[in-house]
């Protein structure tokens, strides 16, 4: 064997041998997305019938209507109440469908007062909740024959986190 054929073979045996050690460098190495995966905490799984809303009186004797509610959603999956709104009243809606709102909504309630106020729902949709409200007015001499009325727009959002991670993300999404 010639000096360059050596040299060749000896090349040759140094890279096929750095390239297995690399191989088994980068298999002992967790890659950067699995670590991602593992930074990434996983939604605890809820559904429609896992929330509901009471309501309790505000305690702000300052306002008018003397007492206000608030609408708190509760849920075995939280670890505390979660203020959703402050209204003047809080009432159930059991007829959806007469106020355009989903049938399978996690709750339905309404905060309407002397001629208008906001109507709300709830659905879970790929394990969060989505909160919509709408403004609903009686018509009277001041505006349209017609009652003001908007669409349902996303007014929150809430993800719950396992049990080890109890915190409660909510995000208001007003117009």
């Amino acid at each position: 064997m010639n000096k360059l054929t050596k040299m060749l073979s000896l090349f040759l045996c140094l890279f096929i041998l750095g390239a297995c050690n690399q191989s088994k460098t980068n298999q002992n190495q967790p890659s950067a997305e699995s670590d991602e995966q593992k930074k990434k905490p996983q939604l605890t799984h809820i559904t429609n019938t896992d929330f509901r809303i009471q309501c309790e009186p505000a305690n702000r004797a300052d306002h008018d209507p003397p007492q206000e509610t608030n609408l708190l959603l509760i849920s075995e999956k939280l670890s505390t109440p979660v203020l959703i709104a402050t209204e003047p009243s809080c009432t159930d809606i059991t007829d959806t469908k007469a106020f355009n709102m989903p049938d399978q909504t996690a709750f339905a309630k309404s905060g309407y007062y002397a001629g208008g106020g906001y109507y709300y729902y709830g659905l879970v949709q790929n394990d969060t909740l989505k909160i919509y409200r709408q403004w609903i007015e009686e018509p009277h001499p001041d505006n349209d024959s017609n009652a003001a009325q908007t669409e349902y727009v996303l007014f929150k959002t809430l993800t719950v986190q396992p049990a080890g991670h109890t915190s409660v993300e909510l995000h208001n999404n007003n117009r």
